[in-house]
């Protein structure tokens, strides 16, 4: 009996796996990564520092995407040196994976010319939105490799970015997070059945922590401030309560050089500028609240100005008069000894 294009499709896998098994790997330490990480751990002890909240959430994220790859590159390398190698799938094994996943999925569908084995899903929709069924492509010629396209067949993308067409998914591309690994691993073995059954289990979950756009976002943002809907591209974003502005009601701190709402900020008194709770200065003297450039060793330019008060309890200087004489002042005349005087 001729074989069908399963069999051709899962007997290709195979013997690419193990060609490529026989390439023997250079042991290459993850230095770069590892620098990245250095950089993104001082940028976000930075933005905890200045309580930018915003931004510190953002390279939290981003740290423990790099710190996870890393880890991932690290225990890979480590496997290499014991001598742990991960076992592949049989032929008949690969083959009962693709025929299985005409059980799971709505459609299957493959290239050999191409290289290629695809799967499509059902509808998706996240917290009532519709993002329309996707195309899960494999490119088995890139094996071991995680190289794969998520394809929109019925794109609702995200209203500020039209690559986003799932909160996770960017120009086709799978944010991976914690499934990383897994799919790394069911890809050296060959088990392509779990594998597009974890990338589905991705893309019907929902991380709030680490989306490309959320989805509370997707079809735009409400100014906290005037309630105007915008795009979230045009958004600003509050430093301190995270509140989204539009570029009419945002306020900006010159001293930080970031974004807040009207609640987060204060205006100097002296120059009239807004400044953030952060970097407002107290004056000592008028107590009253101005920017770092218009207070000096905490005095205000205005109370550098005024002469100083006496301290209250201090007794007042002594005032001492002076007096002049004057012209019409009487003029003493004496006849002789021991006479009286007599003014005139």
């Amino acid at each position: 009996m001729a074989p069908t294009p399963a069999h051709r499709i899962a007997l290709a896998i195979w013997e690419h796996l193990h060609r490529r098994r026989r390439v023997i790997p250079r042991t290459e330490l993850p230095a770069a990564m590892w620098s990245k990480c250095h950089s993104l751990s001082r940028q976000l002890d930075l933005a905890r520092s200045r309580e930018w909240i915003l931004a510190a959430r953002r390279l939290e994220s981003d740290l423990r995407s790099q710190l996870q790859t890393m880890t991932d590159q690290l225990s890979k390398l480590g496997e290499g040196l014991c001598g742990v190698r991960q076992e592949v799938a049989s032929v008949h094994d690969i083959y009962k994976d693709i025929v299985s996943l005409e059980s799971e999925f709505e459609e299957v569908s493959w290239s050999c010319l191409q290289g290629t084995l695809s799967v499509t899903t059902e509808e998706i929709v996240l917290e009532g939105i519709a993002l329309g069924r996707f195309q899960v492509e494999l490119d088995w010629r890139e094996l071991p490799t995680t190289w794969f396209r998520v394809i929109a067949l019925d794109p609702n993308p995200a209203t500020s970015n039209d690559n986003v067409t799932h909160p996770h998914v960017e120009a086709e591309s799978l944010c991976m997070g914690d499934a990383r690994l897994p799919i790394v691993q069911a890809l050296e073995q060959g088990r392509i059945a779990d594998f597009f059954s974890i990338v589905n289990s991705v893309l019907l979950t929902y991380n709030s922590g680490s989306p490309y756009v959320s989805l509370a976002d997707w079809t735009g943002v409400t100014c906290s401030d005037c309630g105007d809907t915008i795009d979230a591209e045009d958004r600003y974003t509050c430093e301190k309560c995270e509140h989204s502005l539009c570029d009419s009601c945002y306020r900006h701190c010159e001293a930080c050089s970031s974004y807040f709402c009207g609640d987060c900020v204060v205006r100097c008194e002296s120059c009239d500028e807004d400044v953030c709770q952060h970097c407002q200065r107290t004056c000592k003297s008028c107590r009253d609240t101005f920017c770092p450039r218009c207070v000096e060793e905490n005095v205000c330019d205005n109370c550098q100005q005024e002469p100083p008060t006496p301290e209250e309890g201090a007794a007042a200087p002594e005032v001492v008069r002076r007096i002049d004489p004057s012209p019409a002042e009487a003029t003493i005349h004496t006849h002789s000894v021991e006479q009286v005087a007599v003014f005139s």
